[in-house]
């Protein structure tokens, strides 16, 4: 068991959190992918996202290929403002 503490983890899951504005989907005869990753399945949802297990396949500076298994938070961005405004006032009080 890790503990929580565990500075290395902490580095490890920073390291990994990539933020983007745009999507781009694709599909080949390999499976789907979002921007450059590949969807393996999904793992949840919620209200107002999706979780979803997903591959980074790159190239290390040695030149060998590599993947990191991760998982994706997609966030519907308009439904989320949506809520938002109707939740908070003016003065952003509920």
């Amino acid at each position: 068991m890790v503990e929580a503490e565990d500075p290395d983890l902490y580095n490890d899951v920073t390291n990994s959190v990539f933020h983007t504005e745009e999507v781009n989907l694709r599909m080949d005869e390999t499976g789907k992918f979002i921007n450059e990753f590949k969807v393996l399945e999904n793992i949840g949802r919620g209200s107002y996202s999706k979780v979803k297990k997903i591959v980074r396949q790159f190239k290390e500076e040695s030149g060998e290929h590599a993947e990191e298994f991760l998982a994706m938070k997609m966030m519907h961005k308009p439904t989320l403002k949506r809520e938002r405004a109707i939740r908070y006032n003016n003065k952003g009080e509920m």
